[in-house]
Parts: structure tokens; C-alpha cells; sequence
């Protein structure tokens, strides 16, 4: 499931920064230029929790509570 996640993570953010310059050379219209950021930034936010982990603090056992 994660490395599913970060698969269409990563395809769709690739997809975010590349697409731009595919309109800008005029393959694409506009309508669908925006229909692809749209779709891969909601797959992009959808799916980064799952695979961008947090990174454990360090902490040492005798540290105390402030």
C-alpha cells in the first residue's frame, strides 16, 4: 500500500511541474491543463500522508518534563 501510494504520488506530481510546459508548447488546451493539475494535486494531497513519514524525536530517558 505505501509503495502503491508513493508510485501515484510521485506520478502525480511529476504530472503537477510537467504539464505546464506541454501547454505552454501548445499540446494541450487550457480546460484540460487544468482538469490534470486539479486531479493530480488531489491525488497528490491524498496520498502523501500514507507514504511521508514522521520522523521519531529523540529523546533521552532521563530528560525531564518541562
Amino acid at each position: 500500500m505505501k509503495t502503491l501510494c508513493k508510485l501515484f504520488g510521485l506520478i502525480s506530481l511529476l504530472l503537477i511541474f510537467v504539464f505546464p510546459f506541454i501547454f505552454a508548447m501548445g499540446h494541450a488546451s487550457l480546460d484540460l491543463l487544468k482538469g490534470v493539475v486539479f486531479v493530480a494535486s488531489l491525488v497528490w494531497f491524498g496520498t502523501a500522508p500514507f507514504w511521508i513519514g514522521k520522523k521519531k524525536s529523540a529523546t533521552l530517558p532521563d530528560e525531564p518534563i518541562l
